[in-house]
């Protein structure tokens, strides 16, 4: 009679990996190591959301400023934190005027959630940043080709953080996203505002086929809905599942 497959799980909680200290891209050994591996899931998770809503991934502004004739193009680089519409006005007027001449005046509309900009010393717009991690998407506005001295964002401002949380690991060869060289062995939609404890929870029957057989070892890496790095600055649990014959 042939042997059914049974099923491992696998606590791993960010104290216990190899470095304590490497809340984003930690590493645990396992031994003894795990044989005959043929699918996997994400059983369950606890993550504190305490990546900041501003960081290195969105950080930049850049700004034509026209003063009396004179142009000039500036590189604005926000404080890496968490804002919210309280001070996200006058955080970015600070910010703003910390680079050219132009004074900027900055202003939140709580009824229509969005951001107003103003100059009385000269004219100015937002530019395309050319590294990728504008927080333009964020902050509602975008760029333009001609100065005004007014100017009202289009959207509104989104300053929830992050909305999915991806695990990706080469350990476990999980789901290949297309234009993107890593493997996804789970997604994590989150709801939760920044600061709180968001939850997950697997009780289907679904499982992640794999080619790796074998396990001494796993990496697990934190990336946000756009896979990019997500710097966690808390300490994380989750039980992963192994389907072995």
């Amino acid at each position: 009679m042939e042997k059914p497959n049974t099923i491992k799980s696998i606590q791993l909680n960010s104290r216990f990996a190899d470095d304590p200290s490497n809340l984003s891209n930690p590493t645990w050994t396992i031994s003894p190591n795990i044989t005959g591996i043929e699918s996997f899931k994400i059983k369950n998770m606890i993550i504190p959301i305490s990546s900041y809503n501003i960081d290195d991934n969105n950080k930049y502004i850049k700004m034509y400023q026209n003063v009396s004739g004179t142009t000039t193009t500036n590189l604005i680089t926000m404080t890496s934190q968490n804002y919210n519409s309280s001070n996200i006005a006058s955080s970015l007027q600070t910010f703003l005027n910390s680079q050219g001449s132009l004074y900027m005046s900055v202003n939140f509309s709580t009824s229509a959630n969005k951001l107003m900009f103003g100059s009385s010393t000269g004219s100015f717009y937002f530019m395309d940043t050319g590294n990728g991690k504008d927080c333009y998407e964020n902050l509602g506005i975008s760029v333009g080709n001609s100065a005004v001295s007014t100017y009202t964002a289009g959207n509104c401002i989104d300053l929830s953080g992050v909305k999915v949380i991806n695990l990706e690991s080469n350990s476990l060869d999980g789901i290949d996203i297309s234009g993107y060289n890593r493997r996804i062995i789970g997604s994590i939609p989150i709801e939760e505002s920044v600061n709180t404890i968001a939850s997950y929870q697997d009780d289907s029957t679904d499982y992640i086929d794999t080619n790796i057989f074998d396990i001494s070892q796993i990496t697990i890496s934190i990336k946000d809905e756009k896979y990019r790095d997500l710097v966690q600055r808390s300490h994380w649990s989750l039980t992963l599942n192994l389907i072995v014959d």
